[in-house]
């Protein structure tokens, strides 16, 4: 069931993506208020993020039902990045890039903090493979600390970290 729910993501982000339209594909649960990205669009500390999403239509995938974990880089963790790095991947030439980027955030399942254990793996949906490591009472994903947790509505979790998940070489 997991593989044909991330087929049917990757599809709808894809979709969404590549349209230049804002209408061009708005799924019969577009309008629900359950969606993650509503999630995300409520926490201050991810109005950039939020935002980026938007811009390059990544949003109406993640309005869907579910389940989704977003390890979501706050507004700090966006701006650590070079200057211009951002406006460079919204871009249409880039637009690959960044939805590539921004898959690396996202797992479909729902993953609260207690289920993340040190030494687990999750594949993102951009193929990335996300590794969970404790220390202490702090976790991190990929090397980035969960600084805000479990932000959840009826389609998942967001985690918000304080770094941006970049793919590995």
């Amino acid at each position: 069931m997991i593989r044909k729910a991330g087929l049917f993501v990757v599809t709808v982000m894809a979709v969404g993506l590549f349209s230049s339209s804002p209408m061009a594909v708005t799924p019969s649960w577009a309008d629900n208020r359950t969606g993650i990205y509503i999630a995300i669009t409520e926490q201050p500390a991810l109005t950039r993020f939020a935002e980026i999403l938007e811009q390059v239509n990544l949003h109406r995938a993640l309005q869907g039902p579910g389940p989704y974990t977003v390890f979501a880089p706050s507004n700090d963790a966006l701006a650590k990045l070079p200057a211009g790095y951002i406006e460079r991947l919204v871009t249409n030439e880039n637009r690959v890039e960044v939805y590539e980027l921004l898959t690396h955030h996202v797992v479909i399942d729902r993953l609260d903090k207690v289920d993340l254990n040190d030494g687990d793996t999750y594949d993102a949906l951009g193929r990335q493979r996300l590794t969970i490591e404790r220390e202490g009472g702090a976790v991190f994903v990929n090397q980035a600390q969960i600084i805000d947790a479990d932000i959840a509505n009826k389609a998942g979790v967001v985690h918000i970290i304080d770094q941006v998940i970049i793919a590995a070489p």
